[in-house]
């Protein structure tokens, strides 16, 4: 049988616990690799449906768009507050999950259907904390 490789990402425990990524090119060509994150749910390939580990929604608490270094975006017209990040030039866009500081990056959960955690940041105090108070008040 000839044509393109089909490649495929799924997470999945295995039996020892260790929780994977499989990418399958072909019943020959199958890789696994040891993943030590977690994952959110989410349907399909669409950030706006993503279920933070800690229970938070775009319905619930919200979710916020986020750069890459977790700071919520200003999404409206400039100037950009002070505070707040400008959007990305490059369109790498992260969710960030106010209530428990979790942040996910878009373009893989829209790549592959999976929502792994792409790292945390404190949103109990600091610069980051800030920037959410900041962007719920220019969002009401």
């Amino acid at each position: 049988m000839g044509g393109s490789p089909i490649m495929v990402q799924s997470p999945y425990e295995r039996g020892d616990g260790e929780r994977t990524l499989r990418y399958i090119g072909s019943s020959s060509n199958t890789r696994e690799y040891a993943v030590d994150t977690e994952f959110a749910e989410v349907a399909g390939h669409d950030v706006t449906t993503i279920t933070c580990l800690c229970g938070n929604t775009v319905s619930n608490e919200g979710l916020i768009q986020a750069n890459s270094e977790g700071i919520p975006i200003h999404a409206g017209d400039p100037p950009v507050p002070a505070g707040l990040a400008a959007w990305p030039e490059d369109e790498d866009l992260y969710t960030l999950c106010p209530s428990c500081g979790r942040v996910y990056r878009d373009s893989i959960i829209e790549e592959t259907g999976t929502a792994p955690v792409a790292f945390k940041v404190d949103v109990a105090a600091g610069p980051i904390a800030e920037a959410i108070r900041l962007h719920w008040e220019l969002s009401s």
